[in-house]
């Protein structure tokens, strides 16, 4: 008797005097060790010149309009880390983006975005934006007051918790000013209002109405 794993899952053979059988199993054998998922990570740090002028950006936004910002962390092959600010429309409560193609040598390895004052952590629109996008996701928020920082890599749809800002940035002491054009890739998204019958193509007589960021 031997277990074999393939891409159609793991089977435990036999070779039996009456016969010779593969069957689909989901039983370990329990001659095997135990094991529980683990990270070390190696992500290059984020400059404390770069880490403060994100804070400024964040901050400026945060008094300017009260809503969420994002940036992309990404590295060269030489080893120089730089942050991407992409076309984005921004709201309070969420910031909609398209990841842009890079020149050749750079990567991609996280993002960092506000939640203005809200505390910091992953939302469930984080976690299921970021479930297919592996690297590093730091989130700011309580920009009005003390910032707070929730940092998470995110590997093959699991998540790992790193408690440390120290252990992805060189320092930060405060926000700093940031690239004017940064601003040029923010729109903000509008308020409307409507009724639900007509947002449910209906006509009726309701006062009842209602609004969202488009």
């Amino acid at each position: 008797m031997f277990f074999m794993l393939t891409k159609d899952g793991l089977f435990i053979c036999r070779n039996n005097e009456f016969f010779v059988s593969c069957v689909k199993t989901t039983e370990f054998p329990a001659e095997l060790a135990g094991h529980r998922p683990f990270l070390r990570f190696r992500y290059p740090k984020i400059s404390q010149q770069t880490f403060e002028e994100v804070m400024g950006f964040f901050t400026h936004v945060a008094a300017r309009w009260g809503t969420e910002v994002a940036v992309l962390l990404v590295v060269h092959d030489t080893g120089q880390v730089a942050v991407v600010v992409p076309a984005q429309k921004v709201s309070p409560g969420s910031v909609d983006y398209d990841v842009p193609i890079l020149n050749n040598g750079w990567r991609y390895f996280g993002d960092i975005h506000s939640h203005v004052d809200m505390s910091a952590f992953a939302s469930g629109t984080d976690t299921h934006d970021e479930q297919h996008r592996p690297g590093l996701h730091i989130v700011v928020g309580r920009l009005y007051t003390k910032p707070e920082f929730h940092i998470e890599a995110v590997v093959d749809g699991a998540r790992f918790r790193i408690a440390n800002l120290s252990d992805v940035v060189e320092g930060y002491e405060k926000p700093q000013p940031y690239p004017d054009h940064w601003m040029d890739q923010l729109t903000r998204k509008e308020w409307k209002v409507w009724k639900p019958s007509h947002y449910f193509g209906k006509e009726t007589d309701t006062d009842d109405f209602r609004g969202g960021y488009v």
